[in-house]
């Protein structure tokens, strides 16, 4: 059995190459892969003979498999097309088979690496054509061993380029400097940066800017575009003095606010806030007192629900691990606190002035003060109270340093 396909291949490399499938496209590419198949058994006939009945099928398909790629890229002059068990078969002679690849060898003879197109996606398809070409001129032709040595050559160099990846760097500095891991060029943004095949670090410098560093991974024939945005030292220099001087400061905050309870208690419930606090500031604690006030009407006597005093205690991040808190040069220092005091307002407004009417209030807080300057700001802030009220209050304002 063996035998007969051997020299069934052997006729087909004799007569001509034919190949099917539903359309021309599919007939030329099943062509194409005939012809490498048949050649690559006529090479390889009498290394099979001495091999097993199951090698002989493992090494047909492995043939067909690694020519896959390559049949799309063939290029046959002289094929002819005929209808054949409702298929399109494509068919040429074996004379036109050597007079395509002699066409190819003449062109790959004044071929020179530096013809491939700049463009990366448009190289890298040139580069599997021409591959084709030669892995095509090797199969076909009888090569001296000068020809042989040339074309080994450019299919190396080829091969390599083929194993290389493009990167692109799309950075808010036109002018920066890329330093890639393992290689001693410097690049800049915008161009493709071809790189073999693995894993980088790079490290991106500009002047007056902050480095940014970072990895990325090129596979082979891929392009990457990596949008990296430098921040200016001028800008965080300038955040983090307003920071400084705002962490050894006194501070008045006046915010407004608004507060729910969880069971909606009406007491206490959908109340309008006005609240003033003074902090004396610590590096990151800070510490201080402030008189809370509500409503859930208008804001007169008569009409107040809630009159606070309060003791606070914050602690407040400037920067966490090394990182300055801002966008451009407006600081932010997230704080986490609590605060404890006593609502009064009832204790006042009844005559009796009994000490059961007094509120005890336990809150702890979460917010951030915002510095557009270094002695004036913005703060958001959440609190909760874990005593009596349970009450939920958002409340934001002014922020200023003396």
């Amino acid at each position: 059995m063996k035998k007969i396909l051997s020299l069934v291949a052997i006729a087909t490399i004799s007569f001509g190459y034919e190949g099917c499938g539903i359309d021309k496209k599919e007939a030329l590419n099943a062509l194409s892969q005939t012809i490498y198949v048949n050649i690559d058994n006529q090479f390889t006939k009498n290394e099979e003979v001495k091999k097993g009945f199951l090698d002989y099928f493992s090494n047909f398909s492995k043939s067909i498999k690694n020519t896959t790629s390559q049949s799309s890229n063939l290029t046959l002059k002289n094929v002819t097309f005929i209808t054949k068990n409702n298929q399109v078969c494509a068919s040429v002679d074996k004379k036109d088979v050597i007079a395509s690849a002699k066409n190819n060898l003449s062109y790959l003879n004044s071929f020179e690496i530096d013809d491939l197109p700049n463009n990366f996606e448009d190289k890298q398809k040139e580069i599997k054509k021409v591959l084709s070409k030669v892995s095509f001129i090797k199969a076909v032709l009888n090569l001296n061993e000068q020809q042989v040595s040339k074309l080994n050559k450019l299919e190396k160099s080829l091969k390599d380029l083929a194993n290389q990846g493009a990167v692109v760097f799309s950075l808010n500095i036109p002018y920066a400097d890329i330093h890639i891991s393992s290689q001693e060029k410097t690049f800049h943004p915008s161009n493709e940066i071809l790189l073999p095949a693995g894993k980088y670090s790079y490290k991106i410098t500009a002047k007056g800017y902050v480095d940014e560093m970072g990895s990325f991974d090129v596979l082979a024939s891929k392009e990457i575009k990596l949008n990296k945005t430098l921040e200016s030292l001028k800008d965080i220099k300038s955040a983090k003095e307003k920071s400084e001087y705002f962490t050894k400061s006194t501070e008045l905050d006046i915010s407004y606010g608004y507060a729910i309870t969880a069971d909606h208690n009406p007491e206490w419930d959908a109340q309008k806030r006005i609240e003033v606090r003074n902090f004396k500031n610590y590096g990151i604690y800070k510490l201080g007192f402030g008189i809370l006030a509500g409503t859930d009407t208008h804001w007169r006597a008569k009409d107040m629900d809630e009159l606070e005093f309060v003791l606070a205690a914050r602690v407040q991040f400037p920067e966490l691990l090394d990182t300055q808190f801002h966008i451009g040069s407006v600081s932010f220092l997230p704080y986490i606190g609590i605060e404890g005091g006593w609502d009064v307002y009832k204790f006042i407004d009844d005559d009796k002035h009994s000490t059961d009417d007094i509120t005890n209030i336990v809150r702890g807080t979460l917010g951030t003060t915002v510095l557009i300057h270094k002695q004036f700001g913005f703060n958001i802030q959440y609190a909760h109270d874990f005593m009596e009220k349970k009450d939920h209050i958002v409340s934001a304002g002014i922020v200023m340093d003396f």
